[in-house]
């Protein structure tokens, strides 16, 4: 589907919202599904139609638009899992040590960030 297809000559803003309205639900569900999260499905969502938005405003065709936006949702939820795996887990500021040998500032900006 390439910007100017279907319905008249839209421009590729119209399309993508024509899109979000048709397939919206579909890509949140298969998101949500994939992720676990109805945060993250909602961030999913938006990235994924950012994606469609750049791509239209090239006017590269996508084809058919339901197996695109669901391979590229697919995609996204899969990188994302990938790097929730590589990433280690947050440690907050209060388990980083800071040894009194460092230089005074730094002891204090650890403290008034822990404030």
């Amino acid at each position: 589907m390439r910007p100017d297809e279907g319905s008249g000559r839209k421009g590729w803003k119209d399309t993508v919202e024509d899109l979000y309205g048709q397939y919206g639900g579909l890509v949140y569900r298969r998101c949500l599904r994939m992720l676990g999260s109805s945060e993250e499905a909602e961030s999913a969502v938006q990235e994924v139609f950012l994606r469609v938005m750049k791509k239209l405003r090239k006017q590269e065709a996508v084809g058919n638009a339901r197996n695109y936006l669901f391979r590229v949702s697919t995609n996204y939820c899969l990188n994302r899992l990938r790097n929730r795996r590589r990433l280690p887990p947050f440690v907050g500021l209060e388990a980083v040590p800071v040894s009194r040998g460092q230089d005074p500032e730094a002891h204090t900006v650890h403290a008034l960030l822990l404030e």
